[in-house]
């Protein structure tokens, strides 16, 4: 089998595997913000919050701040990586270092 149809069918396997779930799991809506509210109502009805939120998004810019969120996430793990490979290329491996030329 040639690399480029195992490739192929590695990637087919990855996109399977990502979207059939997406597409076939129906998960109850409202979230577990809603579902953890609706369980503290029903055990302590009388139950008063600490604190209000100071800012409360909508639906589309929740969701905004949970991508950039996440992008962010992505690009200091990806710097920290980075950085680590280069000083490694960098640095000479400690048997060739140590020898007298």
């Amino acid at each position: 089998m040639s690399g480029a149809l195992k490739n192929s069918l590695l990637w087919g396997t990855v996109v399977l595997l990502t979207f059939i779930p997406l597409l076939t799991i129906k998960a109850p809506g409202g979230g577990t913000d809603n579902q953890a509210q609706g369980v503290i109502e029903k055990l302590a009805p009388d139950y008063q919050p600490w604190f209000e939120s100071l800012f409360t998004p909508d639906g589309a810019s929740e969701s905004l701040l949970f991508a950039l969120q996440a992008a962010l996430g992505a690009g200091v793990i990806g710097y920290y990586v980075g950085s680590v490979r280069k000083k490694r290329a960098a640095t000479p491996p400690a048997n060739v270092r140590n020898r007298a030329h």
